[in-house]
């Protein structure tokens, strides 16, 4: 068992702060290059601490721009530059690399978007209130796994447009350059009524009853399942969908298009 106190003081200060009590852009240092993510990231709040596992960079007096580069890094576009060299490990001459991709005109729209994915817990509530300028709640992130999937899609979108990336050009890259997201989109990912991720067994069972969206052909009894960690029963609604990504790729693309033409 090691020293806390050599620990913490080993651990590095940024001038004369320690560089725990910052918030920092954390990504696994594993490089899976053909699985669903290559690029795995998120915003780590003060006091949190990782070993080799995780790389991190940080931007000390600049939460706005901290939380603009990872909204960047968390999107498919930086993702698919990680991957488009194939590596074991990604550390900070990779992440140095990837293009500041964002534009003025739509810096609003992804910090409003990824804050609302990070921000999970009051852990993160003044990294909120730094960007947003009012009171962190329990209201403020997306919890909903399909409007939370919308939220990364739409950010995956405002990248692209920022960087100069075409509709067409970002579906291709989906399409041919992640096949293990794409198969979960058409094949694993369903959410039923209200936006709940559908679990395995039910998704299972479901199929196997021709997919019907009729509740007298899938009752209640065989849509409820309990969760594994809470212990709290659900009872997913009917009806069950995927999701199209290119489709909502495309829809999103088009939308903030025109926003960004209004506003000029």
């Amino acid at each position: 068992r090691g020293n806390l106190s050599t620990y913490d003081a080993a651990y590095g200060t940024w001038g004369d702060t320690s560089i725990r009590d910052y918030y920092r852009i954390g990504w696994r240092n594993m490089a899976a290059n053909t699985g669903e993510r290559t690029l795995i990231s998120t915003v780590i709040p003060p006091d949190a601490v990782h070993v080799d596992g995780v790389f991190s960079l940080g931007l000390p007096g600049d939460t706005r721009t901290l939380v603009l580069i990872a909204a960047s890094m968390s999107s498919l576009l930086s993702d698919f530059l990680i991957r488009a060299a194939p590596k074991s490990t990604i550390r900070r001459g990779s992440a140095s690399r990837l293009p500041q991709g964002w534009s003025p005109r739509f810096e609003e729209e992804l910090l409003t978007r990824y804050l609302s994915l990070v921000c999970m817990t009051e852990a993160y509530s003044d990294l909120w209130r730094s960007v947003m300028f009012d009171g962190w709640k329990w209201e403020c992130p997306v919890r909903n796994a399909r409007d939370r999937r919308r939220a990364q899609l739409e950010i995956d979108v405002l990248v692209a447009l920022s960087l100069g990336v075409t509709v067409d050009e970002l579906v291709t890259i989906y399409r041919t350059q992640f096949p293990v997201l794409y198969k979960y989109d058409h094949e694993d990912y369903l959410f039923d009524a209200n936006g709940r991720l559908v679990p395995t067994e039910i998704r299972q069972a479901w199929k196997r009853a021709g997919s019907p969206d009729d509740a007298s052909r899938f009752s209640v009894q065989a849509r409820t399942a309990i969760h594994p960690s809470s212990g709290v029963t659900y009872a997913y609604d009917l009806p069950f969908q995927t999701m199209d990504r290119e489709r909502n790729f495309r829809e999103a693309y088009a939308r903030f298009e025109r926003m960004d033409a209004n506003s000029a």
